[in-house]
């Protein structure tokens, strides 16, 4: 089972949220709002993701009816909507690490059959591996270290594997059930 201590340098990133610490405030002279993290940052992370995968776009329905470089996309309800969901389950993540971590486990398993319900596969979890360090990388600039890559990878590995084993065991689940006709 997954451990806290498994984690190369967590103590970088625990106690923390995502976006207050390293996102919002890694400098005084490099503050960013809530508002300037999800006009700026949320959207280069999903052009990160769609431009590594370009079919991932499909998985979106707020993606469908923009063609593949429109800007309007970014600001799009559905993106909004999704984009603070995705901030949010960061922070709650991150917030919710510590040496317990059966709570956050099961969260994330239940995101994760969630997300096998809108044709997630496990070949899209390092892709958005990828895209959240190259986010973090590129909005920390010098702030970001190889300290933090490691943490970030560290608690990415974990958040995915909880989501993927949760898809796996609700498609064993599915596959059991059963209709009476």
């Amino acid at each position: 089972f997954f451990s806290i201590k498994s984690i190369p340098n967590y103590s970088e990133v625990t106690g923390t949220l995502l976006f207050q610490k390293y996102v919002l405030s890694p400098t005084k002279n490099n503050a960013m709002s809530i508002a300037q993290s999800l006009t700026i940052i949320i959207p280069f992370f999903h052009f990160s993701i769609f431009e590594a995968s370009p079919e991932a776009r499909q998985l979106f329905l707020f993606a469908k009816s923009y063609t593949e470089n429109d800007p309007a996309l970014y600001k799009d309800i559905g993106f909004l909507i999704h984009a603070k969901s995705v901030v949010n389950m960061l922070d709650t993540c991150v917030g919710m690490m510590g040496p317990d971590m059966e709570p956050v486990s099961r969260a994330l398993e239940d995101l994760g059959a969630r997300h096998c319900q809108y044709n997630v596969v496990d070949a899209h979890y390092p892709i958005v591996g990828e895209a959240l360090l190259k986010t973090l990388e590129t909005t920390l600039g010098d702030a970001w270290t190889p300290a933090l890559k490691a943490a970030w990878a560290g608690i990415y590995a974990f958040m995915s594997n909880a989501m993927q084993n949760g898809a796996r065991d609700f498609l064993a689940e599915s596959s059991n059930v059963q209709v009476e006709i």
